[in-house]
């Protein structure tokens, strides 16, 4: 009888523990910048899947889209956004403003794409329904090379552990 009771309680916690485990999954990924220079300042990220209203400053996981043979579409990114809909962004070949506050260095990585810093010189108000991001490490793939993002490109809001 107490056998039965105890072999009843442990499968009610594994019953439990594995649908504590499903839910989390559903709503909840790990993120992992393996890169030798991170884009931002963390490596590992909780990403809580659902965008809800995006704010500036706010680190966000983005699906890639359009930027193969350098990031395979469907390819999970976390940036900052920088600029969100209506705000002016300024990219110089030394750096970049959104409206009159520097957010990052300029397009270090222009020669990479075979082009000087001045090629990605320019000044644009961030779309509806479009985001400007960001690394914090100057030579971060993003906004600065690729342009805004769309909002339905939009994984979740990410979290940094370390």
């Amino acid at each position: 009888m107490a056998a039965d009771r105890r072999f009843i309680s442990g499968a009610a916690l594994v019953v439990l523990g594995a649908a504590g485990f499903l839910i989390l999954a559903r709503n909840y990924s790990i993120g992992l910048d393996l890169q030798d220079t991170t884009c931002l300042d963390d490596r590992v990220y909780i990403i809580r899947h659902g965008c809800g209203e995006i704010y500036r400053g706010g680190a966000y996981a983005f699906r890639a889209e359009g930027l193969e043979p350098l990031i395979r579409d469907g390819s999970t990114l976390v940036k900052t956004v920088s600029g969100v809909p209506g705000d002016i962004v300024t990219i110089t070949a030394e750096r970049t403003e959104v409206n009159g506050v520097r957010v990052s260095g300029g397009p270090a990585m222009a020669e990479k794409f075979g082009h000087k810093g001045s090629y990605f010189t320019r000044s644009l108000t961030v779309p509806y329904g479009k985001y400007f991001l960001t690394g914090t490490n100057d030579r971060s793939l993003d906004s600065r090379y690729t342009g805004t993002v769309r909002e339905d490109l939009c994984v979740g809001r990410a979290f940094p552990l370390f």
